[in-house]
């Protein structure tokens, strides 16, 4: 399996001003959502779970965050949707929810059921333990050129 069955080119968002973690999620969810992957409701219970389990990640440079909720019976289709957030956006730390850390890359996660978000976690996990993976998709001009450089960076990392 790789991020690329999961990420579509209608699931990337790049956010060029200023925005806040609740645009963030809301604008995220709505592409789901238009693309019949997700019910309303799963935007709320990851809303709702961000509050209580806060998902900002510091990974050095590039930040990430990786929110998501428990299925059930709200995702139609196990999808991902990527938002690239230039200026950053303010995620909660998950090691140390007191602290607010700039995250650029959000991951909003859309599994069908605990095994498929494990599996896409571990995948996402292995792309951001590499800061150059990370400024890549950071650095890349348009969805075409984020969908391209994630397809490289899957593709690379199946080959090791």
């Amino acid at each position: 399996m790789s991020l690329s069955e999961y990420i579509g080119k209608d699931h990337i968002r790049i956010f060029e001003e200023p925005v806040d973690q609740s645009e963030v999620l809301h604008q995220l969810g709505d592409m789901l959502i238009r693309t019949g992957a997700v019910r309303v409701e799963y935007m709320e219970a990851v809303c709702k779970r961000e509050q209580a389990f806060p998902t900002g990640l510091y990974t050095g440079e590039v930040n990430v965050a990786i929110p998501h909720a428990d299925p059930e019976h709200h995702v139609m289709k196990p999808t991902i949707a990527l938002g690239v957030v230039r200026k950053g956006v303010l995620f909660r730390n998950m090691a140390d929810p007191t602290v607010d850390i700039p995250v650029q890359l959000v991951f909003l996660l859309a599994p069908e059921r605990g095994e498929t978000q494990l599996v896409i976690l571990e995948l996402i996990m292995n792309l951001i333990q590499d800061q150059a993976n990370m400024r890549q998709i950071m650095d890349a001009q348009g969805i075409e050129d984020v969908w391209n450089v994630l397809g490289q960076l899957v593709h690379v990392e199946g080959k090791s």
